[in-house]
This record gives structure tokens, C-alpha cells and sequence, in this order.
């Protein structure tokens, strides 16, 4: 299609002509350099619109050295927490002009190193990392290509890398002495694997919870089966049929969660009323429930924003010490739990 100058394709210098500008105010209206006026950036806007005009993104890369595209790579993207808070990347990257690559590796660790290779071999100009474990088994390869990366959620503190995360040890104790303000005072907790940081900070929360509280911890009550489904449904049903049984579960992952009303149901259980159900993770489907589920809620967006801004700043050169971020989450009390049946001891020192 021919634009208005006769060129195949708009150029700068045509957006430039029809705006009555120069093509370093269209460049810098463009990306976000260096501020125009709100007049003349409508001026831009507008021809660009008139003319259709593309910027050309090779042409950018090449002047720049850079590809102005960063790589994501998660353990699931069919996880709620994961999808949150990759959306609440690529809008704070898109805002910065960048794009986003994402990857998922379905929590396996052979397929996530691969898939960060092919991010790499793409020249992506930084990675942010959920990784599947602490480790990280190709961090020194990480470190010697100097490519900046921020690990988020997962990933050891050790590790020579930013790492943006929330409190999960001081929600974690938030949520538990919630159920214990309740009356619970046999309170299971359901997690996946404590190979994870995240994991183990949240059961030291709950452990930590139930000491202040007065409560010994009963370990038949804490099950960790694993990252894989199938192994979940049958440690939360083997948590509700422990004598005396629990009267709330904390479940420390959305997943959980769902596996834990499995085993509730399938048991004939009543929630709230013979054993409250709180989950670390708010969800969509947490308000859809009947009744609706009590949650610990991790700040998505700000998780998001957090891994980008520290990202963009070390691929523009910042060389500060590394950041270790841990945001904080907010409880959200909804029908899933209540007080306790009357025949729990009252007594804060019964196990």
C-alpha cells in the first residue's frame, strides 16, 4: 500500500514531514528517550496513525546493540500465580518498549534448561527467572554469559543474582495465627516439595505460628508429597484421617489447595464447619467457591513490576549490590474457615 510520500512503507522521515517535526522528536516520542511535549507527541501519534508506520525493530536493534525483547521462563504457565504475575511483566515491558519471550518447562528441570538456552540463543537482552529449583544447576552459565537476570518467586538467596519474592515466612505466620485466633489448634499444612525456598519459608512461618502460640507441632500434620498431582490428592485425605484429625488445613499453593478440597469432598467433609480450608495464593476461582475461600493474596502485579524494573535497570547498566526483594501479602478471610467443632480442646497446649 502506498503511503502519502510514495514510499512503500512510511519511514520516520515521512512521519516526521506530516507532523512538522524533526525525526529525533518522532524517535524520542517513539521510544520514550526523552520527553516531548503533549502537543507535539499528539502530533506524532497522529501521522503515525495516518500513515500505518511501523518502526523498524531490526534497523533498532542493530543501532543499539540490543533486541529490546527479554525472556521469561516459568516452571507452569497454567499456574494462576505464574500467569498474574507474567502479565503484570509484559505490560511494564511493553510500557519500556520491550517484548516479551515466555517459556514454560512444566516443572521439569531437563526442559528448563533447554528453553532458557533457546531464550539465550534468541539474544534476548535479560531473562527473568522462575526456576523449578533452588539450585539452579546452569546459574554459573548464566553468570559467565553476564546476561541480566532476575530469579523471582524461587532460587536460592546465595545465588549471584537479583531475586524478587514476597515475606512468604511472615505471611505464612500471618495465616496461621489467623486459624489459631479462631479456636484451631490442630491445624495441618499441605505443601508440595521442601526442595523449594518458598516452601520451606512458609512451613517455618507455620511452625514459628503454632511455638508463639503455645501449640507443639504434630509433623504427622505437615505433608509435603511433591510436585506431582497425583501424589497430592492422597496425602491431603491421609492429613483429614490422622487421629484426632485436623479442624483447618493450610494449604501452601493454589494447587494444594484444589487437591485438598478434592480429598475433602471425597471424605463428606463440611467447609467450614468440621474443618476450615485456607490457601496460600489468591485465585479467581478462590470467590467463586461455595463458600468462598480464605486466602493469603500475593501482590501479582507488584511481584511483576518489581522483577521488570530491576531487570531494566541492570541491562542499562546498573552495577548496584543485588537486590533481594520480599514484598508483602495480604490475608483475605472469606467462608472457608470459622471456628473450630465445640469438641476441640480449647486447651492452646494440646497438641
Amino acid at each position: 500500500m502506498l503511503s502519502c510520500f510514495g514510499s512503500i512503507m512510511p519511514t520516520i522521515k515521512d512521519v516526521a514531514k506530516l507532523a512538522g517535526v524533526s525525526t529525533a522528536t518522532v524517535s524520542n516520542v517513539l521510544s520514550g528517550r526523552r520527553p516531548v511535549s503533549a502537543p507535539l507527541a499528539d502530533q506524532v501519534r497522529r501521522a503515525v496513525d495516518a500513515l500505518g508506520y511501523q518502526p523498524n525493530t531490526v534497523a533498532r536493534s542493530l543501532r543499539d546493540q540490543r533486541t529490546h525483547t527479554i525472556g521469561v521462563s516459568v516452571p507452569d504457565i497454567t499456574n494462576p500465580f505464574f500467569n498474574g504475575v507474567v502479565r503484570a511483566i509484559d505490560i511494564a515491558a511493553h510500557a519500556a518498549g520491550y517484548q516479551v519471550l515466555l517459556v514454560s518447562n512444566n516443572e521439569r528441570p531437563e526442559v528448563e534448561r533447554q528453553r532458557v538456552d533457546t531464550l539465550v540463543a534468541r539474544q534476548v537482552d535479560g531473562l527473568v527467572i522462575a526456576p523449578r529449583d533452588d539450585d539452579v544447576a546452569y546459574a554459573d552459565d548464566l553468570r559467565r554469559r553476564r546476561l541480566p537476570t532476575v530469579f523471582l518467586d524461587r532460587g536460592s538467596p546465595t545465588l549471584p543474582f537479583d531475586l524478587v519474592a514476597v515475606d512468604n515466612v511472615a505471611a505464612a505466620q500471618a495465616a496461621t495465627r489467623f486459624l489459631v485466633g479462631l479456636g484451631h489448634r490442630r491445624i495441618a499444612a499441605l505443601a508440595t516439595s521442601t526442595e523449594l525456598r518458598n516452601i520451606r519459608e512458609r512451613l517455618t512461618g507455620f511452625r514459628q505460628a503454632l511455638r508463639d502460640a503455645g501449640l507443639s507441632v504434630d509433623e504427622r500434620l505437615v505433608a509435603t508429597p511433591g510436585l506431582e498431582a497425583r501424589d497430592a490428592v492422597p496425602a491431603a485425605r491421609a492429613l483429614l484421617t490422622v487421629d484426632p484429625p485436623p479442624t483447618a488445613v493450610f494449604c501452601l499453593t493454589n494447587t494444594m489447595a484444589l487437591h485438598a478440597m478434592r480429598a475433602i469432598h471425597a471424605l463428606g467433609l463440611d467447609v467450614p464447619r468440621q474443618v476450615s480450608l485456607l490457601s496460600f495464593d489468591e485465585v479467581d476461582w478462590a470467590s467463586a467457591m461455595e463458600p468462598e475461600l480464605t486466602t493469603v493474596a500475593q501482590p501479582l502485579t507488584d511481584l511483576g513490576r518489581s522483577a521488570f524494573d530491576v531487570l531494566k535497570a541492570r541491562m542499562d547498566g546498573d552495577d548496584a549490590p543485588f537486590v533481594r526483594l520480599a514484598l508483602s501479602c495480604q490475608l483475605i478471610p472469606r467462608g472457608s474457615t470459622a471456628a473450630p467443632p465445640t469438641q476441640v480442646a480449647a486447651d492452646p497446649r494440646d497438641p
